[in-house]
């Protein structure tokens, strides 16, 4: 299996997709990235 090019739906620059690598692919890293800074964290006491 080869990987091949994605354009992110989020900010519209391309990205590899590999199919081996388990995890969310549906956006670039940097986008990826961005959104995870931005979850609360479920860990914290309330």
């Amino acid at each position: 299996m080869e990987e091949k090019t994605a354009k992110c739906w989020i900010c519209g620059k391309p990205y590899v997709v590999y199919p081996h690598y388990v995890g969310d692919q549906l956006a670039c890293p940097e986008c990826r990235e961005e959104a995870r800074e931005n979850l609360p964290n479920k860990w914290e006491d309330k």
